[in-house]
């Protein structure tokens, strides 16, 4: 066992090893990324910020004790549907954020949403890592086009709770800040239009087994179209978050602070779906 002064010790070195800063990813907007980045110290903190795919790093500064907010473009980088990073630097230490692709091309058999996460917690920013939610309660979802029609498929796991409308996934069609429409749509085969053209006609399936459930949404052409020309990134953007049993909620996409509800987006493109139609069945 480790003595008091040998405790002690590792206890400095893990801080000197440390970035003097947190961050996380608040929104990814194309080329633009935005941050929240924390200074604990009572210094002044210089962080140089560049992307994986570029050597051009910009300066970031962090007032002593603050948070805020910083705005980061990606220029002229990696083409659509390549991963990337956000390398945050100081003195020899560095903090690396996934960002994402630009655009995910949706290709046949679908564009998946990616794993849904929990959001951010202090710890999991200082320990700079994300929390998934246990295996039998994980959710996935899938972009993808069926019989000359654009639906979501989500599969969301885990047994019925005694209010199953107490599991809901919402669906956001449009940018974060400007939406087209956000539909609720619950275990229990409830669902509503919280927001946008409540008077577009939408189809919705929910099927419900012991340990998941399941549904798909189809996706009005005029949702999606308003989608595309309020984001002026030449693709869709969409999200999801599920309000799960016991409190649980995961997103997809870059994960908000635990404390905000605000759906993060993905920006798809659409035309690279070129394929004939599947034949008919179902998925449930």
């Amino acid at each position: 066992s480790r003595t008091d002064e040998e405790a002690a010790l590792a206890g400095l070195t893990w801080f000197e090893v440390r970035p003097p800063f947190v961050a996380w990813i608040v929104d990814v907007c194309g080329d633009v990324v935005t941050l929240r980045m924390g200074n604990p110290t009572v210094d002044e903190v210089i962080v140089f910020a560049r992307f994986s795919t570029s050597n051009s790093p910009e300066a970031l500064i962090l007032p002593p004790r603050s948070l805020t907010s910083h705005t980061v473009e990606r220029r002229g980088l990696a083409s659509a549907g390549s991963e990337d990073e956000l390398v945050l630097s100081v003195e020899g230490t560095e903090i690396r954020l996934e960002v994402g692709p630009r655009l995910v091309r949706v290709e046949p058999p679908g564009a998946s949403f990616g794993p849904m996460v929990i959001g951010r917690t202090l710890a999991s920013v200082n320990g700079e890592f994300v929390e998934m939610p246990e295996l039998p309660a994980q959710t996935a979802g899938i972009l993808r086009r069926r019989f000359g029609r654009w639906e979501i498929f989500v599969e969301a796991r885990g047994p019925r709770s005694e209010d199953p409308d107490d599991d809901r996934v919402y669906v956001q069609v449009g940018p974060a800040d400007r939406p087209v429409a956000v539909l609720e749509i619950s275990r229990s085969g409830r669902w509503r239009i919280d927001s946008g053209l409540e008077s577009e006609p939408i189809e919705v399936e929910v099927v419900e087994h012991p340990d998941r459930w399941r549904f798909l949404v189809q996706l009005p052409e005029r949702w999606l179209m308003d989608a595309i020309n309020r984001s002026s990134e030449g693709g869709v953007r969409l999200g999801l978050r599920r309000d799960g049993p016991r409190g649980i909620v995961q997103f997809a996409g870059p994960p908000p602070a635990a404390w905000r509800r605000r759906i993060p987006t993905q920006n798809f493109g659409l035309s690279w779906w070129d394929d004939p139609e599947p034949p008919a069945g179902s998925d449930f």
